[in-house]
C-alpha cells in the first residue's frame, strides 16, 4: 500500500488551512454627521420587521403579495443561487478530487507481438486529479473572494426587498389618494355645474355680468379636465400596483380602505444612531465587494510563488477479470511550476487587483455618504411636511365649519345659494389639499424606513465560513 502511504500525508496537508497572502482587512474610517446613542428598549431600524412598521392589515396583505410574486425580487433570489454555486466551486478547489474508474481495454495486435502485448485488459483505479497544494493561499484567497461576492449578492437581494416594499406602499397610498381625489373631483364637478347653472340664471335676470358667466363656464371646464385626469391616474395606479405585486388581479388592490386607514408606527424612528445606517444593505453590499477585492490581492500575490500540482492513481490491472485484484499498480506525478518569466503579467494582475480595491473603497465611502445624505434629507423633509400637514388639517377644519355655517344661514334665508356653493367648493379644495399633504407625509415615512435600511425581515444565508 505504498500509494496510500504517499497519498495520506497529502490529503492531510490539503485539509490544513493554507496561509493567505491577502492584506489584512481594515474597515475604512468614515466621518458621520451625527451619532445619537441608542436608548434602552429601542430597536435599531435594521432589526424591525416591516410588519411592525406598516401595521394596516390590508396593506400588509398587499406587501406580502408583492414579496411573493415580484419579478425583480425573484431575479435577485436567483442571482444569490448563482453566487452561492460559484462560492461552492471555489471552495471545492481546496479539496482533492478523487475518482474511481473501472475499465476494460480490447485491442488487435500483430501475431509477432501477441506474446507480450495483451489483447484484453481490465483495470480498477482510484485517481487523484491535478490537485493543487495551496501553500501560498491562492485558492484560499479565491474562495474568500467568492464568499464575499456571494454575501454581496445576498445584500443586493435585501436592497431589492426593501425597495419592493417601499414602492408597494407608495403605490398603494398613491392609488388611495387618487381614488379619493377622483371622488372629490366628481363632487366638485357637480358643484361647479350647479354654480354655472345658478350664475347663468342670474345672468339672464341681469344680476350677474357676462364676466361672471364666463368665469363660471371656465371653472366647470377646469373641473371636467381634473375629473378626467384623475380617472386616468386611478387606472394607471391600479396597473402599477398590480405589476409590483406580480399579478393582474383585483386581489392586488386595496379592499375597502381609505388613505386615512394606513397606519405606520413612526415612533420606531425616534432614535437613529449612525451605526444603524452602516447596517444598510447597500452599505453592507459595498463592504462585501471591498472584502472580495481585498482577497483577490492575495490571489494575485500568490501567483508570484511556485505552485505544486499532484496527480496519481492507485489500483489494479489484469488480463483476466477474475484475477483483477491480484495485480496492483500505481502512479504518482508531483509537478512544480516556477514562475520565472511572465512578461509582467503577474505584476500587472497585482496592480489591477490593488486598483480594484481602491475603487471598492471609494464605492464603500460613497455608499455611506449617500446613506447619510438621504437620511438627513428625509428627516428635514419630515419636519416640513409635518408642519404643512398640521396647517392643512386646520384649513380643512375651518373650511368644513364655514361650509356648515353657510348651509345653515341659507336655510334661514340669510345667505344665498351662490355663497353656499362657493363654501362647498372651497371645502372640497381643502379636502384635496389635505389628502395630498397626507400622502406626502406617508411617502416621507416610507422613504425614511427605506433610507434607514429598514429591516424588512431581511434574510441571511448561513454559510459555514462566514464568520472567518
Amino acid at each position: 500500500m505504498k500509494m496510500k502511504k504517499i497519498l495520506n500525508p497529502l490529503v492531510i496537508l490539503a485539509l490544513i488551512s493554507a496561509c493567505t497572502m491577502a492584506p489584512k482587512y481594515k474597515q475604512p474610517e468614515v466621518e458621520v454627521p451625527f451619532a445619537a446613542p441608542t436608548s434602552a428598549g429601542k430597536q435599531k431600524i435594521s432589526t424591525i420587521s416591516w410588519k411592525q412598521y406598516f401595521q394596516s392589515p390590508d396593506l400588509q396583505r398587499v406587501i406580502q403579495l408583492a414579496l411573493d410574486n415580484n419579478r425583480d425580487l425573484r431575479v435577485a433570489n436567483l442571482n444569490i443561487e448563482v453566487a452561492q454555486g460559484t462560492h461552492g466551486v471555489a471552495r471545492s478547489n481546496l479539496m482533492p478530487t478523487i475518482s474511481a474508474v473501472g475499465s476494460e481495454t480490447r485491442q488487435g495486435v500483430p501475431s509477432a507481438f501477441a506474446g507480450f502485448t495483451p489483447k484484453r485488459q481490465f483495470g480498477a483505479n482510484l485517481t487523484l486529479t491535478s490537485y493543487e497544494v495551496d501553500f501560498f493561499g491562492r485558492l484560499q484567497s479565491l474562495k474568500k473572494s467568492a464568499l464575499e461576492d456571494f454575501l454581496a449578492s445576498e445584500e443586493t437581494r435585501n436592497v431589492t426587498k426593501i425597495t419592493v416594499i417601499a414602492e408597494t406602499v407608495n403605490a398603494y397610498a398613491q392609488l388611495l389618494l387618487d381614488s379619493k381625489i377622483l371622488k372629490i373631483a366628481e363632487e366638485n364637478l357637480k358643484a361647479q355645474s350647479d354654480r354655472f347653472n345658478f350664475t347663468e340664471l342670474r345672468y339672464k335676470n341681469g344680476i350677474d355680468s357676462q364676466v361672471d358667466l364666463l368665469a363660471a363656464s371656465a371653472s366647470i371646464e377646469t373641473a371636467k379636465t381634473t375629473f378626467e385626469t384623475y380617472k386616468k391616474l386611478v387606472a394607471q395606479d391600479k396597473n402599477a400596483l398590480m405589476v409590483l405585486t406580480g399579478t393582474f388581479d383585483e386581489k392586488a388592490l386595496p379592499q375597502d380602505t381609505e388613505l386615512n386607514d394606513i397606519r405606520i408606527n413612526e415612533e420606531l424612528l425616534d432614535l437613529v444612531p449612525s451605526e444603524s445606517l452602516l447596517l444598510r444593505p447597500d452599505v453592507q453590499q459595498a463592504e462585501h465587494s471591498l472584502k472580495s477585492a481585498n482577497a483577490n490581492i492575495g490571489a494575485a500575490r500568490a501567483a508570484f510563488f511556485p505552485s505544486i500540482t499532484l496527480t496519481g492513481t492507485y489500483g489494479y490491472r489484469s488480463r483476466e477479470l477474475d484475477g483483477l485484484f491480484d495485480s496492483k499498480t500505481w502512479t504518482f506525478t508531483p509537478q512544480i511550476n516556477l514562475p520565472i518569466f511572465s512578461g509582467g503579467r503577474n505584476m500587472a494582475n497585482l496592480s489591477i487587483a490593488n486598483a480594484r480595491k481602491k475603487v471598492q473603497i471609494a464605492q464603500y465611502e460613497k455608499a455611506i455618504q449617500t446613506a447619510f445624505r438621504e437620511a438627513l434629507d428625509q428627516f428635514a423633509e419630515k419636519e416640513a411636511i409635518s408642519n404643512q400637514l398640521k396647517s392643512y388639517d386646520t384649513i380643512l377644519s375651518a373650511r368644513e365649519k364655514s361650509n356648515l355655517i353657510s348651509e345653515a344661514k341659507h336655510k334661514v334665508g340669510i345667505s344665498s345659494a351662490l355663497n353656499v356653493l362657493d363654501a362647498q367648493i372651497a371645502f372640497l379644495t381643502a379636502k384635496q389639499n389635505q389628502a395630498s399633504a397626507k400622502k406626502e407625509y406617508i411617502t416621507n415615512l416610507v422613504n425614511l424606513y427605506k433610507v434607514l435600511g429598514g429591516g424588512a425581515e431581511l434574510e441571511e444565508v448561513v454559510v459555514e465560513d462566514k464568520k472567518k
